[in-house]
C-alpha cells in the first residue's frame, strides 16, 4: 500500500495518457490494441476467472458472515440478497454509483464505525501496540523493506494500480485526461 502512492502517480503521468489516446475503456481492450484479439480474450478469460471466483467470491461471502455475525441472517440468504442489491444499484446508478457507494461506505464503515466499536483512537493504537510498523527491517527474513521497494513488488504492484480493470475503470470513464489523472492522483 505505501507503494501504491508512487504507483498511482506512475499511472496517473505514463499509462493514462496512453489509455485515454488509445480511446479504451478495458484493460483487454489495450492488449488489443496493441497486440490482437486473441491477446485480449486470453486476459479477459483469465481476469474473468478471477473476478468470479476470487473477488466475487471473497466479498459476497464475507459480507455475508459479516450479515450473519451481526443479525443472524443465514449466509446463503447473505450472499443473495447482498449480490441482488449490489446488482440493482450497479445497474441503476452505473459507475457513479459504484465510485459513492465506495467513498460512503470507505468512510463511514472503515473509519467511523471501526473506531467507534473499539472505543476510539486511543484504544486502536493500545490494542495494535509493536503491530503498526509497516516497514520491516532490511533483514527481515519474511519482507524485508529492501524486497518491498526496490525488488520485484513494482510488477503485481503496477498490475494492481494501473491494470487491473477494478481500479482504472474510474480513470478510463473519465471525462477529460485532466479528469482520470485527478482523480487517480487523488486515490
Amino acid at each position: 500500500e505505501w507503494m501504491a502512492a508512487v504507483t498511482m502517480v506512475v499511472v496517473a503521468l505514463f499509462f493514462l495518457p496512453k489509455f485515454l489516446r488509445a480511446g479504451i475503456f478495458t484493460m483487454p481492450e489495450y492488449l488489443e490494441y496493441r497486440y490482437d484479439a486473441g491477446a485480449r480474450s486470453i486476459m479477459a478469460f483469465f481476469m474473468m476467472l478471477a473476478y468470479v471466483f476470487v473477488a466475487l467470491a471473497t466479498v459476497l461471502y464475507s459480507g455475508a458472515l459479516a450479515l450473519e455475525a451481526v443479525i443472524g441472517l443465514d449466509v446463503i440468504t447473505g450472499i443473495w440478497i447482498i449480490g441482488a442489491l449490489s446488482g440493482l444499484y450497479v445497474t441503476y446508478g452505473g459507475l457513479r454509483a459504484v465510485v459513492w457507494t465506495e467513498l460512503i461506505q470507505g468512510t463511514a464503515l472503515l473509519f467511523v464505525l471501526s473506531l467507534d466499536a473499539i472505543g476510539g483512537w486511543g484504544e486502536f493504537t493500545a490494542l495494535s501496540a509493536g503491530k503498526l510498523h509497516t516497514v520491516l527491517p532490511w533483514n527481515d527474513p519474511e519482507m524485508p523493506w529492501l524486497a518491498v521497494f526496490v525488488g520485484g513488488l513494482w510488477i503485481p504492484n503496477l498490475f494492481y494500480w494501473g491494470l487491473n480493470q477494478f481500479i482504472t475503470q474510474r480513470a478510463l470513464a473519465a471525462r477529460s485526461l485532466a479528469d482520470g489523472q485527478r482523480g487517480t492522483l487523488f486515490a
